[in-house]
């Protein structure tokens, strides 16, 4: 990757918007999804998240920790052999991804929380539930910009040519599904802005077009 794309992803880190699970992701993405980390093709390092951020990379809550992966390889990491969640979906290009969600973990001090996550995670049909469409809407009024070496900026957000369309796609799934753990958790008595759960995830999606 270039130092140009280094920074890039730095900057958009840095000015990720809070949201409820994800950091509280995602993500995707997850950043799933999210978690999606797709454009890298490649495993990501852990990510500290903060109490109600975004995630896949992102986690579930309050001060979570996530990872994502987005790979085109076949063989998934050892924990993902045994997901607490995995479910499908097809991007803009028509490939189809896989993403499974685990190794759960929290920093919080409710004795339930795990085991409540643990039985929201298995049985949470979470592709009825995201609303990806919407989620790509909001993502793109996200104001998230780059800083050239002239000191000019420029527009580096999703809906950018910064961003594919699969990428940006992968992106909105990891946080749709993060948002949608959220309100799970917070519909069974947890509060939504407190919720010290962290998860890995790792995607697989052949022939995307990142």
């Amino acid at each position: 990757m270039a130092p140009q794309d280094d920074r890039l992803d730095e900057l958009l880190s840095s000015s990720a918007p809070r949201t409820p699970l994800a950091e509280n992701a995602t993500r995707p993405a997850l950043e799933q999804m999210a978690a999606a980390a797709a454009a890298a093709a490649r495993p990501r390092p852990p990510r500290r998240l903060l109490a109600a951020g975004i995630a896949l990379a992102l986690g579930l809550g309050g001060a979570g920790v996530a990872t994502a992966a987005a790979s085109t390889l076949l063989e998934w990491q050892p924990w993902a052999e045994d997901p607490v969640l995995a479910y499908t979906y097809t991007l803009p290009s028509g490939a189809q991804c896989e993403e499974r969600i685990g190794l759960l973990e929290t920093e919080g001090e409710d004795p339930d929380l795990l085991t409540v996550a643990d039985e929201v995670f298995r049985t949470t049909d979470v592709m009825s539930l995201v609303d990806v469409e919407a989620t790509i809407l909001v993502m793109r009024t996200e104001d998230h910009r780059f800083v050239n070496e002239d000191g000019t900026e420029e527009p580096a957000g999703y809906g950018t040519e910064h961003y594919s369309a699969d990428h940006e796609y992968a992106s909105a799934v990891s946080r749709a599904v993060n948002e949608v753990l959220v309100d799970e958790l917070a519909a069974r008595g947890f509060d939504r802005d407190d919720i010290s759960l962290g998860y890995s995830g790792e995607a697989h999606c052949p022939g995307a077009e990142w």
